[in-house]
């Protein structure tokens, strides 16, 4: 067998702290094939740059600093890299992240195992910046499945274990001017099945410094309210509207419940009263109680683990 290239797109922006361990988890893949990293540096002003510099001497040949004249933005700097990107499979890969040993191997074995699949992901180790562990990303998941699916559980991919063929870069170039990675996830899924593997393959740094959830909640939402209308717009999805809506009331009541804020719940409430276009009354009502049940339960868990009832890692992407 002939196995492929695979191009490693690094995104990095301000991380001196973590962009040495991220670059080498990619130089110890072994995998029968050619691997191509492009590290974008969105013109950090940290010691990234020289970090990177570094790294480039070191391992001549195997490393592509691609380094900003000027900050363009996370989602103009993924774009670039792709362009740029030569492999027959296309990874991307967050600088404040970092990859186990064998996760590419096993990306490209699971496309030949599973032919349909446009794209693979897998689960991941979530710790804090600091490394204190916080448990894994996922519950176990199926190891294919569609856009239904995705629309269902929401964003519960993580960005960094992406891998997808490279005659589908339309996906990451065709996304608006910002974006976050449930549209690119989307993309995929309109072309056909998404792979999955539930090993942890990847450690995702949780609320890093540079993380666009942190630091840019409301706009996040934003977006996923913007891919949700795009979803729906451009496929027959009837059979799914209700409760993919009533999931993201559900989900903004809660928040609204933990940020003990009235104004967010009624800003909220505002923007989709305008988006939703039917049923309403039944996906707000409906909504609104299921934000009860996951307040409460997202309650129990605190007190549980407040008297040590609940031991060990969580489920950090736990719905």
């Amino acid at each position: 067998m002939n196995w492929p290239k695979v191009s490693v797109c690094i995104s990095t922006y301000n991380h001196e702290m973590y962009i040495r361990n991220c670059v080498a988890s990619v130089l110890a893949q072994e995998l029968e094939g050619d691997v191509e990293i492009i590290v974008g540096n969105d013109h950090s002003i940290d010691g990234t740059t020289q970090i990177i510099n570094e790294l480039e001497a070191k391992y001549p040949g195997r490393i592509r600093h691609v380094c900003r004249e000027k900050n363009i933005g996370a989602c103009e700097n993924l774009k670039q890299m792709v362009i740029e990107a030569q492999g027959e499979f296309i990874a991307h890969l967050d600088g404040d992240d970092f990859w186990g040993p064998g996760k590419l191997q096993a990306q490209l074995n699971h496309f030949y195992a599973y032919p349909d699949c446009v794209a693979c992901f897998t689960n991941a180790w979530t710790i804090e910046a600091d490394y204190r562990p916080i448990g894994v990303f996922n519950n176990t998941l199926p190891n294919e499945f569609d856009l239904r699916f995705l629309l269902l559980k929401g964003n519960f991919l993580n960005h960094s274990s992406l891998v997808y063929y490279s005659k589908y870069k339309r996906c990451i170039l065709d996304c608006p001017q910002f974006f976050i990675d449930y549209h690119v996830s989307v993309n995929l899924a309109m072309l056909g099945h998404l792979g999955y593997i539930n090993a942890p393959y990847v450690t995702y740094r949780h609320n890093s410094s540079q993380s666009m959830i942190r630091n840019e909640n409301q706009k996040v939402r934003a977006l996923y309210l913007n891919v949700l209308s795009y979803a729906f717009r451009n496929n027959d999805l009837n059979d799914i509207y209700e409760v993919v809506y009533q999931d993201l009331w559900a989900r903004i009541v809660k928040d609204s419940i933990g940020l003990k804020s009235v104004r967010f719940l009624a800003y909220w409430f505002r923007r989709l009263y305008v988006e939703i276009n039917r049923k309403r009354i039944k996906i707000f009502v409906v909504g609104f109680f299921l934000g009860l049940a996951k307040a409460n339960v997202g309650v129990f868990r605190r007190l549980c683990r407040a008297l040590k009832l609940c031991n060990g890692l969580r489920v950090a992407h736990d719905r």
